[in-house]
């Protein structure tokens, strides 16, 4: 995969902002709902990126190089994911999916 496309992933905190003046358990909710939201939204980026036939990659590692990576994106923080998406050179053939009855117990 040649990245045609690198996304930065911010986090803006809004929320979080907004539920400070409710004290720490609503600022741990909030805290929670972004890093979520962003989560199940980058979800839908790559499930809608790979039924167009692009590739994509969800890296978090390179935020130890945030300082770096927000001047590239004229951020001062918030990055929370680097996306990238390209168009894969061949075809690669995904492992089989494990059973849902492997991992998950219903009560």
């Amino acid at each position: 995969l040649e990245a045609k496309v690198i996304i930065g992933v911010y986090n803006t905190k809004t929320f979080t902002n907004k539920m400070k003046r409710f004290g720490k358990l609503y600022l741990k909710f909030a805290q929670s709902a972004e890093i979520e939201s962003i989560a199940a939204t980058i979800q839908n980026m790559l499930l809608m990126a790979e039924s167009l036939g692009v590739g994509t990659a969800w890296l978090d590692t390179p935020l130890i190089f945030e300082s770096k990576i927000n001047k590239i994106f004229n951020e001062k923080s918030g990055l929370t994911a680097i996306l990238t998406l390209g168009y894969p050179k061949e075809k690669i053939q995904r492992a089989p999916r494990k059973p849902l009855r492997d991992f998950v117990k219903f009560i």
